[in-house]
């Protein structure tokens, strides 16, 4: 006869809100598999945990310690962890050790209920799988945003970017940009730093092609006037999100080319804006080694991306990086037959719809829900350590994410 387990879990719905059920003993035994099975729920994305401990029967210091972990976790992610339908003797172990002010406890499916009518739930989703990637999709009523590209294809391909090149911007002008960029009041003091940026929520990231790079950065600040992003090449867009999209690959990653297709599918859009926060599987990426300045121009006289250059002017791992990381990226994507591609075709790399640049950001916990997406963002650029920038290639591979879209027109 087998051996009973010592713990067990359920999972069911409450007014559409997930809840785990436990049963049995959580202590030094069991609070292992229990720490396991949280950590499943955060790193899918789940913010709010709901614990219904009605089969609970003991818990240890042992197994209040997993718990605590796991609600420092949700908190610091702006979440929680409720501890729902718990029995006397357990509430009376909570309470000896102060727990019952760590969490949130409710008695009963109506103070359940009154608890999730009071937080932000994931509503008027729309939910879709295709090829294997399950969206979930929200859109809101706002107008087309704008966009600028200052594109300089020629002098950066023959390493001949000048101060006459470069359009500078006040913090305040650029809400999303793509391009090769740089910080400084003077040309001849910056000229050297330029290297792949992106602008995230008018936040400045750039990757200085140099020896031993590290990301620099500029944060946001509606009254820093003096600041300038000033930028080689690239492009820039504004508006608010049309829709927002999440996405769960989690088996081993989807393409992003197949999830930026997918997008355009559920939205009915052939061009957007794009930005997008993601946990990675494996990025391909490129970027560059030298300023495409004069100084730097190749000795052979043929262009940086020539066979004979290319590998001087630019890091091009073989294979994928950056896995189990967290990445964020801004772009744009159109259909190769829409207006906008046509009249934008300078903004895109040769042959690809696409044209995306991603901060790799050391991994932690994230909600990739559609409704914490925005602060979510913040969070990435605010709060987490960035350690790469890259031009996105295809083949880079995401688990699960979530992007906010802007409507593009020619």
């Amino acid at each position: 006869m087998g051996m009973c387990k010592m713990i067990e879990f359920r999972d069911y719905k409450v007014a559409g809100r997930d809840v785990l059920a436990v049963d049995g003993r959580i202590d030094g035994v069991t609070s292992s598999e229990l720490a396991n099975k949280l950590s499943q729920i955060i790193a899918s994305g789940e913010r709010i945990i709901v614990m219904d401990c009605d089969g609970v029967n003991f818990v240890s210091s042992a197994g209040l310690r997993v718990l605590l972990v796991s609600q420092q976790k949700l908190a610091g992610a702006g979440g929680m962890m409720v501890m729902y339908r718990m029995n006397e003797s357990i509430f009376k172990i909570f309470k000896m050790s102060g727990f019952d002010r760590v969490f949130k406890i409710v008695a009963n499916e109506a103070e359940l209920l009154h608890l999730i009518s009071t937080q932000k739930v994931e509503s008027e989703l729309i939910s879709s799988t295709r090829d294997g990637i399950k969206f979930e999709y929200q859109q809101f009523d706002t107008p087309s945003g704008k966009f600028a590209k200052f594109t300089n294809n020629d002098n950066i391909r023959n390493s001949a970017i000048t101060s006459a090149d470069v359009r500078s911007f006040s913090p305040n002008e650029i809400q999303y940009g793509v391009g090769n960029a740089a910080l400084g009041d003077n040309f001849e003091d910056y000229k050297n730093y330029f290297g792949e940026a992106l602008v995230l929520q008018n936040s400045l990231f750039y990757y200085p092609a140099v020896n031993r790079p590290a990301v620099d950065f500029m944060q946001y600040d509606p009254d820093a006037d003096d600041i300038k992003y000033n930028f080689a090449d690239g492009f820039s867009f504004s508006g608010d999100f049309y829709a927002k999209v999440s996405f769960d690959a989690t088996t081993d990653g989807a393409d992003f080319e197949e999830i930026l297709a997918g997008v355009s599918e559920l939205s009915g859009l052939k061009s957007f804006g794009v930005v997008f926060l993601a946990e990675s599987k494996g990025i391909r990426g490129i970027s560059i080694k030298k300023v495409p300045t004069n100084e730097n121009k190749p000795a052979n006289s043929q262009d940086i991306f020539h066979p004979d250059n290319f590998s001087n002017w630019f890091n091009y791992p073989i294979e994928a990086e950056d896995v189990n990381l967290i990445a964020a990226g801004v772009g744009i994507y159109a259909d190769k037959g829409s207006k906008f591609y046509t009249e934008n075709l300078s903004a895109f790399p040769a042959e690809l719809n696409y044209h995306l640049h991603v901060g790799i950001f050391d991994r932690d916990v994230l909600s990739y829900k559609i409704h914490f997406f925005d602060d979510e963002l913040k969070k990435v650029r605010q709060e987490l350590n960035p350690l790469r920038l890259k031009h996105l290639l295809g083949k880079s591979r995401f688990s699960f994410g979530c992007l906010g879209i802007i409507k593009l027109e020619a």
